[in-house]
């Protein structure tokens, strides 16, 4: 068969779902996480955190939907808005978002 995945990768959670062609939501996940505040109007976001949250989500939604990754046609990713993860030459974080 064959499914979408949406995933919503928001301001304080990441969500997956999995949707036959129908629209009909075959499994989801969304966990939480937490912001740092160092100072006055700033807020950072540790990036590996967040990469580990997308990662879970997504393999979490699928199990519950009993897919698997070549039955997906189609992925939809939605954001909270410009983060900015500078990363070095080899891909990995310098800083927090």
């Amino acid at each position: 068969m064959t499914y979408l995945l949406g995933i919503d990768a928001g301001t304080t959670s990441m969500k997956a779902s999995v949707f036959d062609l129908r629209g009909r939501e075959m499994g989801s996940c969304s966990e939480e996480y937490s912001l740092f505040t160092p100072g006055p109007d700033m807020v950072e976001l540790e990036p590996e955190m967040y990469w580990h949250a997308f990662v879970r989500v997504i393999a979490v939604a699928m199990s519950r939907a009993q897919v698997r990754p070549a039955d997906i046609a189609a992925l939809a990713i939605s954001s909270q808005g410009e983060t900015l993860i500078v990363v070095d030459d080899n891909g990995r974080p310098l800083r927090n978002a």
